[in-house]
């Protein structure tokens, strides 16, 4: 999660352990098998409507949206679950009267490069620079599994929001919160994302790490960047997910589990 002016008590604490297991499909932006299949044959210079259209997405995009989607389709290949990752961050951002991200080639880069370094470590670990916020998520893949999309990671760090609940009337700064605080933080502007797998033992691990320019989670500042705006519990009754936290360090016994962690 992003840092807060208590760096330290952010990158040593351990969060909860929640119940164990994988994950359900999600039913919050669900972009269908066939869409993603003309994003991933679409071009930078093809017909970007359609490509909207198809992702199902069209209502909810503006001309930045569609700045975004060409940067994108520059290399669909890699970079469609950014897109994903992009939209449900804007779509959880609205509810809260916080203005949309975009992407930082820079922040990117560097993200898959952390990403790459904890797929070979096997951990979950947090940088120790406070130049940007973030949040880490991993998923250890039964054999039958599909890897899941950006939008699934990004649902996992918003629904905070309502397991354990925020409150929005004593806004400040807690560890079971800190990853949706930080993906609605109102000050943050741009957004990197970096993914990497590994496959150990048999097990497909993947490991996603998403960079926040400027960071949030800045004690004092609370009550200014994380809004209610919209939010009730309708919300959280549409949001079909089930979430687990980790250790600091994944352990050789933890990594003969499937399962789905965050940090």
């Amino acid at each position: 999660m992003a840092k807060s002016e208590t760096n330290s008590d952010v990158t040593e604490k351990v969060a909860t352990p929640g119940a164990s297991g994988g994950t359900t499909p999600l039913s919050v932006i669900t972009v269908g098998s066939a869409a993603r299949h003309d994003v991933m044959n679409a071009s930078a210079s093809g017909p970007i409507n359609n490509t909207i259209n198809g992702l199902g997405m069209n209502k909810h995009l503006d001309s930045m949206d569609v700045s975004q989607l060409n940067l994108i389709l520059q290399d669909t290949s890699t970079r469609l679950d950014k897109l994903e990752t992009l939209l449900a961050h804007n779509k959880y951002r609205s509810i809260h009267k916080a203005p949309k991200l975009i992407f930082d080639e820079q922040l990117n880069k560097e993200a898959e490069i952390y990403a790459k370094q904890l797929s070979k470590r096997g951990t979950l670990e947090h940088t120790k620079s406070t130049l940007y916020g973030e949040n880490l998520a991993m998923k250890c893949m039964a054999p039958q599994e599909q890897e899941p999309s950006g939008q699934f990671f990004t649902t996992l760090w918003y629904e905070e929001v309502c397991n354990p609940g925020y409150n929005f009337d004593n806004g400040q700064f807690s560890m079971p919160t800190g990853h949706f605080s930080q993906v609605i933080w109102k000050d943050t502007k741009q957004l990197g994302i970096g993914k990497a797998i590994s496959n150990r033992e048999g097990i497909r691990c993947l490991y996603v790490v998403a960079r926040y320019k400027p960071p949030g989670n800045y004690q004092g500042e609370f009550e200014k960047n994380v809004l209610k705006g919209d939010f009730d519990s309708s919300i959280c009754e549409s949001i079909n997910s089930k979430r687990t936290s980790t250790p600091r360090y994944f352990s050789k016994k933890q990594k003969s589990k499937y399962g789905t962690w965050i940090l």
